[in-house]
């Protein structure tokens, strides 16, 4: 089940990180196994956004399977989680249809339409080949959609 809210006020950008760390978590459950090769990936995009390791342990231990999928206000936090989204589906080299579909409903949630979906997918394949570092790819992407 996906529980929808609106918008976050900057006051509230903790709960704004730690919903960007249980929707990676989600990702990485879709398979009923987070690798851990995605463990590894969402503990460094969560350290990046101030969690501890402890905290991160917390929230995979307590994984919940209900979605709660806060909207970001700005275009770049959405094209940011969505990239994080796609390099957690990608890293252990196997791409499946309930991690496929739970991006695109997080991106639909967004208002982010297939179309532009897959030209970002496109983009990152390509980007991850030559090493684009993720800030130069979405200032990229930004542009481009």
């Amino acid at each position: 089940m996906i529980h929808l809210n609106k918008s976050v006020s900057a006051a509230d950008k903790y709960l704004a990180n730690k919903n960007k760390l249980q929707i990676l978590i989600f990702l990485a459950a879709g398979d009923s196994e987070i690798h851990q090769t995605e463990s590894d990936l969402i503990s460094e995009i969560a350290s990046k956004m101030g969690f501890s390791d402890d905290e991160i342990a917390t929230e995979i231990i307590e994984f919940d399977r209900n979605l709660n999928v806060i909207i970001p206000e700005e275009k770049s936090e959405k094209f940011s989680l969505i990239y994080d989204l796609f390099q957690v589906m990608l890293i252990d080299g196997v791409v499946t249809i309930e991690e496929v579909a739970i991006i695109s409903k997080v991106s639909f949630l967004f208002g982010f339409p297939a179309y532009k979906l897959r030209e970002f997918y496109t983009n990152l394949v390509k980007a991850n080949t030559v090493d684009e570092s993720k800030e130069k790819f979405l200032n990229r992407m930004l542009e481009k959609l």
